[in-house]
């Protein structure tokens, strides 16, 4: 009686361990000797075939965005060459180098831009402040004061 009911405990364990992607006949032996404790220990195991397929699919996504971020990269590239050359032209028309940074630039350039965009200082007299008794004097004689 004990040898038929470890005999289908194993072939449980083997079956489960089938649809798991797991050893069959390990399984089957794990299942014959330990019985229960194998069967449970079988139901607690994780699927080969799930971890293998998500791994798959994250091995493909993985590759299609590095793909997509070589792609992104080449676009980035031309546009940055055609931008280059068109501000070339732009510069051999002003006869200026946009390519040096602003401390490198000609201080006659400098002077240029700055005088296009200083506007015109007006100059303000300080506000005074006056005291409390200025304030309630000057109340008092404003016609228009309903305190």
């Amino acid at each position: 009686m004990f040898w038929i009911i470890a005999t289908i405990i194993g072939l449980i364990c083997a079956i489960i361990a089938r649809s798991k992607g797991r050893s069959v006949i390990g399984w089957f032996l794990i299942g014959f000797f330990l019985g229960l404790i194998g069967l449970i220990i079988m139901l607690v195991v994780s699927n080969k075939k799930d971890e293998k397929q998500k791994h798959e699919q994250l091995q493909n996504e993985q590759r299609r965005l590095h793909e997509q971020l070589r792609q992104e990269r080449l676009k980035n590239e031309q546009f940055r060459k055609h931008a280059q050359s068109r501000l070339d032209a732009h510069d051999n028309v002003l006869e200026l180098d946009t390519r040096q940074t602003s401390t490198g630039m000609d201080n006659e350039v400098l002077q240029l831009l700055d005088d296009r965009h200083r506007q015109p200082e007006i100059e303000q007299e300080p506000l005074q402040h006056e005291s409390d008794e200025d304030d309630d004097r000057l109340a008092s004689n404003d016609p228009y004061n309903v305190y």
